[in-house]
């Protein structure tokens, strides 16, 4: 390793600290952590890695329905969700997920495409004249 550190390092131009300091505002757990975007459903809910959540805060209800909120998860797993610049609480529910496993199923019973229509030429179409027949049979 020293090998290589004396072959390709670079002596600083100068002995001054170029860091600037860190903001007291500033949140390094908010920043530091994975972000996701996630669009919340009419009941406040969304789902993180097949685990379903909703919110629990009762003032602001309708104001985040179909929303995108950012979903905040740190090193050691532990997850914080946002709206814009606000923290919001949240509780994972599990009777959620029996239900949608439940729709799920009955979704995949349905037809995907529906049966194509056959095609019927209309009434003046060449092969519905009555020379048409003839015409074919003679050749």
């Amino acid at each position: 390793m020293d090998e290589f550190n004396n072959k390709f390092s670079k002596k600083p131009r100068g002995q001054f600290d170029a860091h600037r300091p860190i903001d007291s505002d500033c949140d390094l757990k908010r920043i530091l952590a994975r972000c996701e975007v996630r669009t919340l459903t009419k009941d406040l809910s969304f789902s993180f890695h097949s685990r379903y959540s909703k919110i629990v805060e009762p003032q602001i209800v309708n104001r985040l329905n179909s929303k995108k909120i950012e979903i905040r998860q740190d090193f050691f797993g532990n997850l914080r969700v946002f709206y814009e610049e606000r923290e919001l609480k949240f509780a994972p529910i599990e009777e959620f997920i029996e239900t949608q496993e439940a729709r799920l199923v009955d979704n995949k019973d349905k037809e995907l495409w529906k049966p194509k229509k056959t095609h019927c030429p209309r009434r003046n179409h060449p092969w519905k004249r009555n020379g048409y027949r003839s015409y074919v049979q003679k050749k």
